[in-house]
């Protein structure tokens, strides 16, 4: 819907002319505001605005350059030289006839008169003009790249500005026309920042800032001269600032999207230049509006990761539900408030009249949330069962600038590696799987992916994949009181996929590693709200063993080589909702990171399995370079500047080499570090010497 840049005011002007002898008029504009005047500039507003005054620059330097000038014909020439004798020709009959008409009226008033004529530039004019506004005030907004949030506002009070012009000669030094003026302007300005983390306006100056300004041109009172000066006299009372870091760094932003969308602008039109050798008018418009259309978030989202599907509405209005599939995040934007006028109008903060709801559905149970704003800033996780015992939590938090509204399950499972993980739930001796939990990198990667290609948004929403991976809520069935029966450990399975790795050996799927979730220790309270301890994946778990049993009995799998140990190091986050109802965050995170800090290249050598490189860069040393038959398995990894290499190897050490890949400017070739293996501890048992 269209937005108003100034709201609906009334206002009154008054225009008196009269004349007060022969030779002077005197002028009296007048104009006062009835209502308070109220102006949103926003950054698309001023990107909007520049592009228009660089086309219109543009066309008259066009329109003002010279092309290749053409002969004309003789016959041109001819008709040109006809037309200006003609015209010539009309001119001289109209200068006889108004002659002739100057003669006849003389005759007939039969006087004569002596003297001149007063003429209009002997005229004294004196305009005296006066401007009263009680409040003006000028929200600046920043919402370029699909941003919507307030910047800062001024307020001006009661500003009253008086003016007198006088356009004629001055008496006391007999001089010709000369224009001398007198002005006069008084206010007081208030301003307010807008903290975006407490969703509230603060004040920005503490008192009102009272100015006066005095400008004047005429005779000088203090010194005896026919010379005009002019004097300009300006009287400003004590500015009292306050701002937060907040404000700085609001600030900060929309400098940066400004400088995206001018960059953007510039590097368009380049590009075409490039490509056809010239840059037009309409393809620079083009440009600028491309860079003012491009979207890379918006102000709300729903972030679904509970395993069902779930839909939205807002506002209250139930009948145009939106769906949010799970692992998915759905974007939107609120209407603005409908007001007096053609468009609507944005408020925030506390200017906002009507508060900002959604509606969510999950499994035909109807969740409100009454006031997301004010959700992201100091409300709790919340439960709300949808039958059969079983319940979907809520979490508003703000990300950035996008206030986000996460769905989940009770169980959320966040893969902080870069080796996915298929998740199951033991179910007796059976295996439930409930999904693949992608690694770092690939979600990474596929996320920026989808994000730049899809963001470009039409309708105000669109969806990208989520990060988070929860259990499904069906899939847990466990009790949320403890009366009766005690609520039984739930038993996560994880399967790590090596398929794609230069280190697998083709018979991953045996892999398998469990996770405990005491869920009675943890809503008795007695489990510490964080844990951590490593799971190592093997071929043969000490849980499920009817299900592994069942692989191993598997012809083709007894005669394949068994993979090496797999560790991966969990950390528990638990919470109590509505003191009730557990909620647990598992993260799988590598056992340990060993990361280049030095500003060369390095080249990291070790014999221990499962070590993956964030440069994506290993590879197996060959014969010709191996220095013993063992280091024939050892793996090279080629670490730039904060590189890193993901370490799952188990036990309680790690040996590495490491040495210069780079060849120096001068001198020889460096080696490996001296002493041969280090030791490196993955434990807190075991120190280095």
């Amino acid at each position: 819907s269209p937005l108003q840049i100034v709201e609906p005011a009334r206002f009154s002007l008054f225009y008196v002319s009269k004349a007060t002898g022969e030779n002077s008029k005197d002028i009296d504009v007048r104009a006062v505001t009835l209502s308070p005047i109220e102006i949103i500039f926003s950054m698309q507003n001023a990107a909007l605005l520049h592009a228009i005054t660089s086309s219109f620059s543009e066309s008259l330097k066009g329109a003002g350059e010279q092309g290749e000038i053409v002969a004309l014909s003789e016959k041109e020439i001819k008709r040109i030289e006809m037309l200006e004798s003609a015209l010539e020709t009309s001119d001289n009959g109209l200068e006889s006839e108004a002659s002739l008409l100057g003669k006849d009226a003389s005759s007939v008033d039969g006087s004569t008169h002596s003297g001149t004529t007063p003429t209009i530039s002997d005229t004294t004019v004196t305009v005296r003009g006066r401007i009263t506004m009680p409040e003006t005030r000028v929200t600046v907004i920043n919402d370029l790249q699909g941003l919507d949030e307030a910047l800062f506002r001024v307020t001006v009070q009661n500003f009253v500005a008086g003016l007198e012009l006088n356009d004629g000669a001055i008496a006391e030094i007999s001089s010709p026309k000369q224009l001398t003026f007198d002005l006069n302007i008084n206010t007081s300005i208030l301003a307010d920042y807008f903290d975006s983390s407490t969703n509230l306006w603060r004040t920005l100056l503490l008192k009102p800032w009272e100015i006066t300004l005095k400008a004047a041109r005429g005779l000088s009172k203090r010194y005896r001269s026919h010379r005009l000066s002019s004097t300009i006299d300006l009287e400003s009372f004590p500015c009292h600032v306050a701002f937060s870091e907040h404000f700085l760094a609001s600030l900060a932003a929309a400098s940066r999207t400004w400088s995206i969308y001018s960059l953007a602008t510039e590097e368009a039109a380049t590009l075409q230049k490039k490509v056809t050798g010239n840059v037009s008018t309409s393809s620079k418009s083009m440009a600028a509006t491309a860079a003012r259309s491009l979207i890379t978030a918006l102000p709300y989202a729903v972030e679904n990761h509970s395993g069902v599907d779930a839909y939205f509405s807002l506002d209250g209005r139930e009948d145009s539900r939106r769906i949010c599939q799970n692992g998915c995040v759905q974007y939107f934007r609120f209407e603005p408030a409908p007001v007096e006028g053609y468009g609507g109008r944005r408020l925030y903060g506390q200017d906002a009249s009507q508060l900002k709801s959604v509606t969510l559905f999950i499994c035909g149970t109807r969740i409100k949330l009454s006031d997301v704003d004010a959700a992201a800033i100091s409300a709790p996780r919340s439960a709300y069962e949808i039958g059969d015992g079983l319940f979907a939590l809520t979490h508003v938090v703000k990300e950035g600038k996008t206030t986000v509204i996460h769905i989940s399950s009770q169980i959320d499972i966040r893969n902080q590696t870069s080796v996915p993980f298929s998740i199951s739930v033991a179910n007796g001796d059976e295996m439930m799987p409930v999904g693949l939990c992608e690694g770092r990198s690939k979600a990474r990667s596929r996320n920026s992916q989808r994000r730049r290609s899809s963001l470009l948004v039409h309708s105000g929403a669109d969806s990208v994949s989520s990060q988070n991976f929860g259990v499904p809520i069906h899939v847990l069935n466990f009790n949320h009181k403890l009366e009766g029966d005690a609520p039984k450990d739930l038993i996560l399975l994880i399967h790590p996929h090596l398929r794609n790795t230069k280190q697998s050996v083709g018979n991953e799927e045996l892999m398998c590693g469990s996770i405990t979730l005491p869920i009675r220790k943890i809503m008795l309270g007695i489990l510490d709200s964080e844990t951590k301890f490593d799971v190592v994946c093997s071929a043969r778990p000490n849980r499920t063993k009817a299900s592994t049993q069942s692989l191993l009995d598997n012809r083709e799998a007894v005669g394949r080589k068994l993979p090496d140990p797999f560790a991966v190091q969990v950390r528990l986050k638990t919470h109590l909702v509505d003191d009730s109802h557990a909620f647990i965050e598992v993260f799988l995170e590598p056992r340990a990171l060993l990361t280049n800090r030095m500003p060369v290249t390095l080249h990291c050598r070790t014999p221990m399995p499962h070590t993956f490189s964030s440069s994506l860069w290993d590879e197996e040393l060959s014969p010709d370079h191996a220095e013993s038959p063992r280091s024939q398995s050892d793996v090279l990894h080629k670490l730039k500047a904060n590189d890193s290499i993901e370490i799952y190897t188990p036990g309680p050490s790690i040996a590495i080499k490491v040495r210069c890949a780079d060849d120096p400017v001068g001198g020889g070739a460096t080696g490996w570090m001296d002493g041969g293996w280090v030791d490196l501890p993955l434990v807190p048992e075991f120190r280095l010497p």
